[in-house]
């Protein structure tokens, strides 16, 4: 542990009643609803430390044969370095899960995180996140030592609560990773990457070796595998093996490959193969030749996500497919997202711990409708999921806790917070664009957009025009909010769903959020600290701006200082 000074707590000037402090479930959120609380701040990191020494006992050569040795250690150089500090100081009891551990005063309280769901009057898909620095004072040089550390990309938090309560009931109020660590003669500031900083990483796609056969030819040499999830359709697979017309739609295990046409005009399927092996062994030829795999058809590997025909193409070949099925298919956008941030993070994939896994929960109930990606190009995580959330009129962020939540904007209702004058500092009324009277939401998205040259004559007429552009529209317009607004807007909401009802369903949901003339306001309260989450619906009551009976409102945007103890709130209702 680091040294530093011995500041001992004082006594707050309100705490958690002494009958809750050992009967109350969750102490911390108890602990929230009471607004004169005074909380205490702690910071727990672990920066790596090349001085720190440990001993772990010599294993023999053959474990399984022989018995451990006994007594004898190696000396392990480098490792992490805890570190605990506080704003006030702290000092645990002898029951608590660290037992008798000082956390030295030398926080500076200037805590502050800055998150915003809304670009203007809609969500954009992505919650972006600012974290102020974690400031340490340092006057005294007793704390030189961390800038000897490394602290790039090592976890930390901030956790809060108060004098009598257990250290496993402080509440989690902000979780993130270290970039880097800087210092003057006061302070060392750690500046604070959002876990979201990961999602910056290309989606994760094998590599062909470009060795022939399944591994590609060598013009695929280090290029990377397609990736799809859910329901698309027409897209342009990767021609793996031109000599064995071998194509492939995804990086591994697809649910079905199930319209594969040459130029537009359908192939028949010739059956399934377990591997992309016995896909290969497979015969070809003419038709009527008794092949396995004859011209006009076409075999798949579904176990690999590959499919071969059984003729030369006359022109380009595309294909639906129902994508991801390892270890199951996924077809909604919250199990797609999990998906993909649970298994193409690489070293970075999202374990469950780090899901708010009750939000995937609500998002797929609320919206259960068939969405798909195809990933073909490289394309960071937060761009694949963003467009995800996007087209339902949703967002993605991570909560103080350090844990993803995905959700959508719904009407402001059952507030669990509600806010009068007493606890507004000031409020704003901020400009809103006027409503919405033309809403289109695509779908069936073609991922492949073919001219009229490249499709096969046979091909009808409505296959030419689904094929032959980017979208369909499910459009819901009502001319009486244009009558009203003279610059009432027309927005397309850029959906992934494959089926025409869902798209109308949505678009008629975003109809009604933003037909009608909303209004949002910037307001800045007290006593509220860590107690308000982005999206939460709280109803605002004030003697001013139609407020007076009180409003329903969803928070679009917070920023939270713990130096003053002020949360300062955009809404949207």
């Amino acid at each position: 542990m680091i040294p530093g000074i011995t500041k001992f707590p004082q006594a707050p000037i309100a705490s958690l009643p002494a009958g809750l402090r050992a009967s109350t479930p969750n102490q911390f959120a108890a602990l929230l609803t009471n607004p004169d609380a005074e909380l205490v701040i702690l910071l727990i990191a672990s920066p790596f430390s090349s001085s720190v020494t440990r001993k772990i006992s010599a294993l023999p050569a053959m474990v399984a044969a022989l018995p451990i040795a006994s007594g004898k250690c190696i000396s392990i150089v480098g490792g992490e370095d805890d570190l605990y500090l506080s704003d006030k100081g702290y000092t645990t009891d002898a029951s608590d899960s660290i037992p008798h551990m000082n956390f030295p005063g030398r926080l500076s309280p200037a805590l502050s995180r800055t998150i915003s769901l809304f670009d203007s009057s809609e969500p954009t898909g992505a919650g972006v996140t600012s974290i102020g620095d974690v400031v340490i004072q340092n006057n005294d040089g007793e704390m030189d030592a961390l800038l000897e550390k490394a602290w790039d990309g090592r976890d930390l938090k901030l956790i809060a609560g108060q004098e009598g309560i257990p250290l496993n009931a402080f509440g989690t109020v902000l979780k993130g990773t270290a970039l880097s660590i800087n210092a003057n003669n006061k302070r060392i500031s750690l500046r604070i990457n959002d876990p979201a900083a990961f999602f910056q990483l290309p989606l994760e796609r094998n590599k062909f070796a470009g060795t022939g056969g399944a591994e590609g030819d060598s013009d695929l040499k280090d290029q990377s595998r397609p990736y799809v999830a859910g329901r698309v359709r027409n897209i342009t697979p990767y021609l793996v093996s031109s000599s064995d017309l071998l194509y492939q739609v995804h990086d591994g295990e697809v649910s079905a490959i199930d319209g594969v046409r040459d130029k537009g005009v359908a192939l028949t399927s010739a059956g399934d193969w377990s591997t992309v092996t016995a896909l290969l062994a497979a015969t070809t030829g003419i038709g009527g030749s008794g092949a396995d795999i004859e011209a006009g058809e076409y075999g798949t590997c579904l176990a690999e996500g590959y499919f071969r025909l059984g003729g030369q193409p006359v022109g380009l070949t595309t294909a639906d497919v129902k994508g991801d099925a390892d270890p199951d298919y996924v077809e909604t956008t919250g199990a797609i997202v999990k998906r993909i941030v649970s298994s193409r993070l690489g070293a970075f994939n999202l374990q469950n711990d780090r899901l708010e896994l009750s939000s995937f929960s609500r998002l797929d109930t609320a919206q259960p409708a068939t969405v798909g990606v195809y990933v073909d190009q490289d394309s960071t995580v937060a761009n694949v999921i963003t467009s995800l959330m996007n087209g339902v009129g949703g967002y993605w962020y991570f909560n103080r806790a350090g844990k993803l939540v995905v959700d959508r904007l719904e009407s402001p209702s059952a507030p669990v917070v509600e806010i009068d004058d007493e606890d507004i500092d000031s409020i704003f009324r901020l400009d809103l664009p006027v409503p919405v009277w033309r809403r289109s939401v695509t779908w069936f998205k073609s991922w492949t957009k073919q001219g009229p040259d490249e499709l096969a004559g046979s091909v009808v007429d409505a296959d030419r025009q689904l094929y032959g552009n980017d979208f369909r529209y499910a459009v819901n317009e009502d001319s009486a909010i244009k009558n009203k607004h003279r610059f009432a807007r027309k927005v397309i909401t850029p959906g992934l769903f494959d089926i025409e009802a869902d798209a109308i369903a949505e678009s008629e949901r975003l109809a009604l959020l933003h037909g009608v003339d909303r209004s949002r306001y910037r307001i800045k309260i007290k006593r509220a600290l860590f107690r308000i989450s982005p999206n939460n619906h709280i109803k605002i009551t004030y003697p001013r701006y139609n407020l007076t009976a009180g409003r329903d409102f969803v928070v679009a945007a917070l920023q939270e200082e713990s130096k003053t103890g002020t949360t300062t709130l955009e809404v949207w209702g």
